[in-house]
């Protein structure tokens, strides 16, 4: 992965996969994507194949470019001989996040340290767009080659429009690097290269944990909500107590009442005041045990 420069001050990823694998054909894949700092995709293409009997081998492509305004997708497929091309609105591609984006996004999840579940869009090697959830649960420490490691380890969950669900699990370092990566219902599974060291005695800085109730005020997010609502809230009184006088004659005469009686037990006294208020009980008896039913109904009164 590199940090290019393509135009003056406008820096983004190049990002490179390319994979081999013998399952009892040669097959393999690769991807090669642009990414600029907000994740968003310049161009990235695609590409699996394999060789089968066939002497060509088959192989199927993706390719897709930000063009102006709109995004634009071109799929092949050498079997059946496909050639789709078509393009989506930025508004449908709003929350789109490349198989080269996803990469660059889940190494910056780890180094934040970020804990949650959200959901973004993908697209499957058709051309077509899928539901993207993904699920960090923060650091753990898992055994690698007998040794300790703190380790991060992100679920990913793509849903295709068909209904069809690929699972992927995917640990990292804390500094990002991919230790493993699992597919569901896969056999092949994608291990770091054992000769490479990690050093499991630098860690990043474990999370603070703060008390909210002392130090709320001091996070400007938090403070900022707490006004929005509290003026919400204000404002909704002011405008009830305008719509509404009686509330204030209500009050006038409860305080009326208090300020002549002086009553010695003031909740008591409050409660059996605004009883009046709340709306008569209609009484449902039975016809079996109308003493008991009429006992029950009058003690709640």
């Amino acid at each position: 992965m590199l940090n290019e420069k393509i135009k003056a001050n406008h820096y983004k990823f190049l990002v490179h996969i390319s994979s081999h694998f013998n399952c009892g054909y040669e097959a393999g894949s690769d991807m090669t994507s642009w990414v600029n700092r907000d994740f968003h995709t310049v161009e990235e293409k695609r590409k699996e194949y394999i060789f089968d009997d066939e002497e060509t081998g088959r192989q199927k492509t993706c390719y897709t470019g930000m063009q102006h305004n709109k995004y634009y997708v071109r799929n092949t497929c050498s079997r059946n001989e496909i050639d789709k091309r078509r393009y989506y609105s930025m508004i449908k591609m709003k929350n789109y996040i490349s198989e080269g984006a996803n990469f660059v996004m889940m190494r910056y999840m780890v180094i934040a340290r970020y804990i949650g579940t959200f959901e973004l869009s993908t697209m499957y090697l058709n051309g077509d767009l899928c539901r993207n959830i993904y699920e960090s649960k923060g650091p753990r420490v898992v055994k690698i080659d007998g040794n300790n490691v703190e380790a991060y380890k992100i679920h990913r969950t793509i849903i295709e429009e068909c209904g069809t669900v690929h699972r992927i699990a995917t640990l990292f370092s804390t500094h990002g690097r991919i230790i493993t990566q699992e597919w569901e219902g896969n056999p092949f599974v994608l291990n770091i290269n054992p000769k490479l060291k990690l050093d499991n005695a630098v860690f990043l800085p474990r999370f603070e944990y703060e008390e909210l109730e002392e130090n709320w005020k001091n996070d400007l997010g938090l403070l900022a909500k707490y006004t929005d609502i509290k003026t919400n809230a204000e404002l909704k009184c002011r405008t009830y107590m305008q719509d509404h006088p009686e509330v204030k004659e209500a009050i006038a005469d409860y305080m009326q009442h208090v300020l002549l009686l002086k009553p010695s037990k003031i909740m008591e006294f409050t409660c059996e005041y605004f009883k009046r208020y709340l709306p008569l009980q209609s009484y449902r008896g039975n016809t079996f045990s109308p003493d008991e039913d009429d006992l029950e109904f009058y003690m709640s009164l």
